[in-house]
């Protein structure tokens, strides 16, 4: 059964770049195959409770997020919340310099590894512009 939160969490996701919840769907299809009901409480908790708090618009929450999982190297997520934040307006200088402002306090491994992943999403906007202009 489908709660508040989950319905909550769910418009939170589809508000930021995928409106028709494709992309999340997805996600949290293979979230669900590997670990049943976790998909439930990533969008009721995440979404629903997180980030759908007033005090931090939603880019502002992506460039928080972008931070952490560089410091935590969590490569996966780490490109999903890249590619989020710029469909919320980052730009690619703004990535970027998230990233080295994260040399200060987790060090240069860390954020030339989050600085290659950054790449990647870069490659992957770029192409997937060119898509769209085709």
């Amino acid at each position: 059964m489908e709660t508040e939160k989950y319905r909550k969490g769910m418009e939170v996701l589809r508000s930021m770049g995928d409106p028709e919840g494709r992309m999340a769907a997805e996600s949290l299809k293979a979230i669900e195959e590997l670990a049943p009901g976790l998909s439930e409480s990533v969008v009721e908790f995440c979404y629903g409770d997180v980030y759908s708090r007033e005090g931090l618009d939603l880019k502002s929450r992506e460039i928080a997020s972008i931070s952490a999982l560089a410091v935590v190297g969590s490569r996966p997520q780490l490109m999903d919340h890249i590619l989020t934040g710029m469909v919320l307006g980052l730009t690619k200088r703004e990535v970027q310099e998230i990233l080295v402002q994260i040399t200060v306090f987790a060090g240069f491994p860390a954020a030339l590894n989050a600085l290659e992943t950054a790449r990647e999403a870069f490659e992957l906007w770029d192409a997937n512009a060119a898509k769209g202009q085709e």
